[in-house]
């Protein structure tokens, strides 16, 4: 049963609400001001907060303020009540936190239609977080360990030849060739758990996205196919691209963002294709939109694993090991909503994958 608390000074609208709630098997609690609304808040953590805007003493917009500064109250959805619902006190609202707002007089369907979508959403955050815990169980500790022991391993073998065998040069170069790419692995794995977690960070922070898109600049034709060869090359794929780039256009973003891009989408589809099959990538461009298609003939995704592409997720590991937290195509889809760009994922089991990403033009 959920528990509800409902913050108004109007005391029949108080009971009323409350009511209403009881009679869906709900469980409620009640506050008359927003100081009492805060106190209880803290002390019981309902699952949803239903608040009145303006009160005498203390309004909802510092309700929802300190309960939001809190880290045991941060998360709980939180819907408000208000007599003047102004589009200025909506996007104040919602820039503090809220979940959304009914105008007063409301109806009681709108309302209980209201409380069950944030709860379900509320619920699903919360599953998707026992997920993601899950899988940072099983993935990190597997992909930290496991470069760590090639770095660790081939470095005692080399002192251990220095000190007792005579190994060939070839015998060194191959164990000094794996520590540095194991090194390279680690990086890799470290950068990307940071630029994950910076982009969470600033999803819903509309400054700090302005201030991380303000190095934005034109990247043309000829750099995206110096960045492209580059890539594949790092994974002795260059025989295989198939490379058709518009040459009368270009995209206007961070230059490390869209290489980010192109770095994720291009390992992806020579990890998971073999090698002696094509890699194609085209960009087309018109006057609203610059698109880049990535097309690889590898081991493909089902509809449910398109779906539950995430960070930290990867499918069918036991069958098919990968290096990764599955971490890239989470950024991918991350950077190019940052750039208020589509990502669209076409794939089917054992005939490929087509990664198609769309941005606005002129975003300057």
């Amino acid at each position: 049963m959920a528990k509800i608390l409902v913050i108004d000074d109007e005391q029949d609208i108080r009971e009323k609400v409350c009511t209403m709630l009881e009679y869906e098997d709900f469980e409620t609690l009640s506050a008359e001001n927003g100081r009492k609304g805060i106190e209880i808040a803290k002390q019981s953590l309902p699952d949803l907060i239903v608040c009145d805007v303006m009160m005498p003493g203390v309004s909802g917009f510092w309700v929802l303020s300190e309960l939001r500064n809190d880290t045991r109250t941060a998360g709980i959805p939180f819907i408000f009540l208000t007599g003047r619902a102004s589009q200025k006190d909506m996007r104040h609202g919602m820039a503090l936190g809220a979940d959304d707002y009914l105008a007063k007089p409301f109806k009681t369907s709108d309302l209980l239609a209201a409380i069950h979508t944030r709860l379900e959403k509320h619920a699903a955050a919360r599953q998707e977080l026992e997920n993601l815990r899950f899988s940072l169980s099983r993935a990190l500790p597997h992909e930290l360990k496991t470069p760590l022991s090639a770095i660790i391993g081939f470095s005692e073998l080399l002192i251990h030849f220095g000190r007792q065998l005579e190994p060939s040069m070839d015998e060194i170069i191959e164990m000094q060739q794996s520590i540095y790419d194991s090194a390279i692995r680690l990086q890799q794995l470290i950068e990307n758990h940071l630029l994950y977690a910076r982009l969470r960070l600033i999803e819903k922070d509309l400054k700090q996205q302005q201030n991380w898109k303000s190095r934005s600049s034109t990247i043309t034709p000829d750099l995206l196919a110096s960045w492209i060869k580059q890539c594949v090359k790092i994974h002795h794929r260059q025989e295989d691209l198939r490379l058709k780039l518009q040459e009368d256009g270009c995209f206007y973003m961070c230059e490390t963002d869209l290489l980010k891009i192109f770095e994720e989408l291009i390992e992806n589809a020579c990890k998971f294709s073999e090698r002696g099959t094509p890699i194609a990538i085209t960009t087309q461009f018109t006057e609203k939109h610059a698109a880049l298609t990535i097309t690889d003939h590898g081991r493909g995704m089902t509809e449910e694993q398109i779906t539950n592409i995430g960070a930290y997720v990867q499918f069918d590991r036991s069958q098919c090991e990968q290096q990764g937290l599955g971490l890239g195509l989470a950024i991918v889809r991350m950077l190019a909503q940052l750039y208020a760009g589509n990502i669209s994922i076409q794939s089917e089991p054992k005939k490929g994958t087509t990664v198609i990403i769309t941005f606005p033009q002129n975003q300057e």
